[in-house]
């Protein structure tokens, strides 16, 4: 599967989430899926960081029985920030469906994250 994700900072280690991600083989070819949820890490401690965050959004398709379509997810794992705004990313968590008994699987990703800031207004 593969997910492309945003994170906005907002205070103490607190930030929002979202995702978007889609399956093309595996057995689930065609399974989509958008969450949004909560996340926090830690303070950075020699780049690193750790992080635990839940969400909940839409998944179907595939053949994958999601109940109505309402998905939940949680998730922990650990950061490391490279030069050049680049970042590594593990993480191990689950994913279920909120109704039924369809979805409820184990999760382990690992990605590549590029940080980048966007201007904003100061309110005087």
């Amino acid at each position: 599967m593969m997910t492309l994700r945003a994170d906005r900072d907002l205070n103490r280690g607190f930030y929002l989430s979202a995702e978007a991600g889609s399956a093309t083989g595996g057995g689930a070819g065609g399974y989509s899926s958008g969450l949004a949820g909560l996340g926090w890490q830690t303070p950075s401690l020699a780049h690193q960081r750790l992080f635990l965050e839940t969400a909940a959004g839409a998944g179907g398709g595939g053949g994958i029985r999601t109940g109505g379509g309402l998905i939940v997810s949680v998730r922990g794992g650990w950061r490391i920030s490279l030069p050049l705004g680049l970042g590594l990313e593990a993480s191990a968590g689950r994913v279920r469906a909120a109704h039924g008994d369809g979805l409820d699987t184990a999760t382990f990703g690992f990605g590549l994250s590029l940080h980048f800031a966007v201007p904003e207004r100061i309110s005087r």
